[in-house]
């Protein structure tokens, strides 16, 4: 007798029996038309660990999609060991990577969760993004229709990884005009949702916040067209002209928009966007950005150079790659 895992050579029966003893990951990817997926897929399938299992959410709604991923987790929690959630616009950079993450979770067994950073297209910088968590990890539906992940991991049940494992992947390598776009809706959507909830989202402020000026500065040192619109739909979105209605992919505002800002020279699309960083910035003064990229610099330095070995002993985190 012969079973077939999705993306995978067949294996014998017996070869499954083992298996129920590996640490098994059951991986899911949500995609709404990113132009990153073919990759993305390939280089899960070419990972040197055969013990997971692929599933694929397509053009659902952000909130609908999320939902979905984390039903799947739920149901077939029993299955597996772990649970990976690697975007479409996510591609991984090596084939090691779930081998890295398995020894890492075995190491360090007090985690439910390892984020782990991503090198992103837009910002130029290491964002953190890539996650994944234990099978144990309880799942709740949340109301929220902007921070929609569910998942009830404590941060001091997290890891934030930037230097072990990450960054592992590419964050939208060579987006597509819209992609580049509702990037920078989202962003600016999240950073509004998270400035209205107050302390309680103050870190995710700073984040979001942090991301739409660094992602200006990129385009301002590169003047890549793409960086342009990204920067656009932040500003759009801090404008308030659009809202967290218009999130999903599918959204016609959006995609007039896109084309209306595509049939505009460039001069004429630089002249609409420092328009418009004129007009937000007297809402979102330039000082919160100074102060969330001080605290940025500070907390990287810290666990890059001066902090990190305190950091492993004080967090009991036992690194992978110096022993792979």
């Amino acid at each position: 007798l012969r079973s077939r895992r999705p993306g995978h050579l067949e294996y014998s029966v017996d070869s499954v029996l083992r298996m129920k003893s590996a640490q098994r990951i059951l991986v899911g990817t949500m995609y709404c038309g990113e132009a990153q997926l073919e990759s993305c897929l390939r280089a899960i399938h070419e990972q040197d660990y055969p013990h997971w299992e692929h599933f694929l959410i397509e053009n659902l709604p952000n909130r609908q999609a999320h939902a979905e991923l984390y039903r799947k987790f739920v149901e077939r929690k029993a299955e597996f060991a772990l649970f990976a959630k690697i975007d479409a616009d996510m591609v991984l950079t090596r084939p090691t990577v779930f081998s890295e993450v398995i020894t890492w979770f075995e190491r360090n067994p007090r985690f439910l969760g390892l984020q782990v950073a991503l090198e992103d297209y837009f910002t130029a910088q290491l964002i953190l993004g890539m996650n994944f968590f234990r099978s144990s990890v309880e799942w709740g539906e949340r109301n929220d229709a902007v921070f929609v992940d569910s998942g009830t991991v404590k941060p001091n049940q997290r890891y934030n990884d930037f230097t072990d494992i990450g960054p592992a992947a590419t964050h939208c390598e060579e987006p597509s005009s819209f992609q580049s776009f509702h990037f920078g809706i989202h962003k600016g959507i999240k950073f509004l949702a998270a400035r209205a909830a107050g302390s309680s989202r103050r870190v995710q402020k700073n984040f979001h916040l942090e991301n739409i000026e660094l992602t200006y500065r990129h385009y301002r040192s590169t003047k890549d067209g793409r960086l342009c619109l990204a920067s656009l739909g932040a500003e759009l979105a801090l404008d308030r002209y659009f809202s967290v209605e218009n999130l999903d992919f599918s959204d016609e505002l959006v995609h007039a928009t896109v084309t209306e800002l595509e049939g505009m020279s460039e001069a004429e699309r630089e002249a609409k966007l420092q328009g418009l960083r004129k007009k937000n910035r007297s809402n979102v003064p330039v000082r919160s950005f100074r102060v969330a990229s001080y605290r940025r610099i500070h907390r990287l330095t810290r666990a890059l150079v001066k902090g990190r070995d305190r950091i492993l002993q004080k967090e009991c985190v036992v690194p992978v790659r110096q022993s792979m």
